[in-house]
């Protein structure tokens, strides 16, 4: 498939990357100026180093490259990051001018980072950031600290709900065929895991959160930050397995339910209902979702108690499956809106959580209430980028989140959703009249056919022991189609892969070795191949294929029970 008809596929509008090269270092320039996949002499170092401009409201203004200057040891990337701040709530538009220069010299590279100002505004971050590979969970850490200390810690392997280093002036660790010793300067650093909005990275990046924001940046008025990586080679990196040979690990573990957030034709799967209850229009909504039938999920948004009581009065007699309660504000479930739905006594199982992220569940497990029968928490890999790769790398992170949670439950099952690509709204937000609102700027990501197979390989990694639903967003067109997809696997008995599958590969199944039936996705850019036994599946790029086998064909041919 040509890189023309892959980009048809997933229909992000994402560019294509430019190659670089410097001395002994390599990578990317991508969507933003990000320079992307840095090695040393072809040993994944870090993921990226880019700057970038975050307003008062926390959204990241789109950098568009303007230029980009490559030498053999010299590369200067610059561009603009507008963002006209639209009539959401009076926004102040930022318009900044950005750069990054990049000089190599053997084992180092430092990146200079510079942000300009054309016109003031208010800022939550502005320079430089980081991103560290998902992989480094578990690696020591050394963290040098600007009074000249330092501190031993490890990148962590649970995803943390809290800053694994603070105060940073520079990071030294191992990777495989290197050890890595990171220099900061212009600003005092912080590391976060990003892992918690399912970014494939941990993160480092200026100006601490203790630090009072927003910021008030003047009109021409520079940040210049500069990191410096030093590499020591320790020896050859192990072999990369790409292998897609398989077989069948057979389970009593049923497959989740599947819901949506509208309806889809031919699909009976449960329909979720979130209310923002200071909407004058909320009850027009529930009236619309109890007239299609379906068994309803229902979530109420608000801080006003009597709102609340108003609307848990509405609900009864309804045919409420699942009913929760979370903060406009927070997006958590709070122990005074608890303690309203706990009183009704509404025929519904009560579940606790975050409308958000997993980060919220993460950081609030302990204000869970004890009563709830189920936790739920959301998920959109978009909260910080956009980018195609974005979104294929998120997938086993949402495993680990989904894993985490199941944790964090403590035998309680966990509903999980709406899962979307797009964020549903801005959860970050401070500025009042977008707190828990949709945002119509937010760019749409993927929109083509590929959006099927990401919610296919989404439904695959979310799909642990203890995870008894799962929830889908923004359910038209492929979404829908992929709801379809899965709809015969709810409730029946899961078969897994034997062993992790390349980058991008994603598989989920059902029956036994004998007889069963998949969907096998793949996210990369090229055709790619699973075996399993005596199966040969062939997906093209950016697609999910449906097959069968050990099934007897109803009509005479192929044993296909997809077709």
């Amino acid at each position: 498939m040509s890189p023309h008809a892959v980009d048809e596929r997933w229909a992000d509008g994402e560019p294509a990357p430019v190659p670089f090269s410097l001395g002994r270092w390599a990578g990317q320039v991508r969507r933003g100026g990000s320079l992307s996949d840095l090695t040393w002499d072809g040993v994944p170092v870090l993921k990226a180093v880019r700057g970038v401009v975050r307003d008062r409201d926390w959204r990241t203004a789109p950098v568009v490259v303007t230029r980009i200057e490559a030498g053999r040891a010299d590369l200067l990337v610059t561009g603009t990051a507008d963002d006209d701040g639209g009539e959401d709530g009076g926004r102040e538009g930022v318009h900044v001018d950005l750069s990054l220069h990049a000089t190599a010299a053997g084992e180092r590279l430092v990146v200079e980072v510079r942000a300009t100002a054309r016109t003031g505004f208010l800022r939550n971050r502005l320079g430089l950031v980081v991103l560290h590979h998902a992989d480094d969970a578990g690696r020591a850490l050394t963290v040098h600290h600007p009074d000249g200390t330092t501190t031993r810690t490890r990148f962590p392997v649970d995803v943390a709900p809290h800053q694994p280093a603070r105060d940073v002036a520079g990071l030294a660790w191992s990777r495989p065929g290197v050890d890595v010793d990171l220099r900061l300067t212009g600003d005092v650093f912080e590391v976060e895991d990003q892992r918690n909005w399912t970014d494939a990275s941990f993160k480092t990046y200026s100006t601490p959160l203790d630090v009072p924001f927003p910021v008030a940046v003047a009109a021409g008025s520079s940040v210049v930050h500069r990191v410096e990586v030093a590499v020591r080679p320790t020896g050859p990196p192990p072999p990369t397995v790409d292998a897609a040979t398989v077989a069948w690990r057979e389970t009593t573990t049923p497959w989740p339910a599947w819901g949506t957030d509208r309806p889809v034709d031919g699909f009976p799967g449960t329909l979720l209902v979130e209310l923002l209850l200071d909407d004058p229009d909320w009850r027009a909504t529930l009236d619309r979702a109890v007239a299609t039938g379906l068994a309803l999920d229902v979530r109420l948004v608000t801080d006003d108690l009597d709102a609340l009581s108003a609307a848990v009065h509405r609900l009864r007699g309804l045919p409420t499956a699942r009913l929760g309660v979370h903060s406009a504000t927070r997006h958590v479930t709070t122990p005074e809106a608890w303690a309203v739905l706990a009183a009704a006594g509404l025929d519904a199982v009560l579940v606790a959580g975050s409308r958000a992220h997993f980060t919220e569940l993460n950081r609030t497990v302990d204000d869970l209430p004890a009563a709830a029968a189920g936790v739920v928490f959301a998920s959109t890999p978009q909260m910080h980028d956009t980018w195609r790769d974005q979104c294929v790398d998120a997938v086993p992170v949402q495993r680990l989140t989904a894993r985490q949670a199941v944790r964090l439950a403590a035998g309680r099952p966990v509903h999980l959703g709406p899962v979307s690509v797009r964020p549903r709204f801005n959860a970050v937000a401070t500025t009042p009249t977008r707190l828990g609102r949709s945002d119509p700027s937010a760019p749409p990501g993927p929109t083509g056919p590929a959006l099927t197979a990401w919610c296919v390989a989404a439904a695959a990694a979310f799909a642990v022991d203890g995870v008894v639903s799962v929830i889908f967003g923004d359910a038209t067109g492929p979404v829908a189609d992929a709801v379809r997809l899965l709809a015969p696997f709810a409730g029946r008995p899961r078969l897994d892969p034997d062993r992790d599958l390349p980058r991008g590969v994603h598989v989920l199944a059902m029956g036994t070795a004998a007889a069963g039936q998949a969907l096998v996705v793949n996210l990369t850019d090229a055709p790619r191949r699973l075996v399993v036994g005596e199966l040969v599946v062939e997906v093209p790029a950016a697609d999910v294929v449906p097959c069968a086998w050990g099934c007897r064909p109803s009509n005479g041919g192929e044993a296909n029970l997809f077709s």
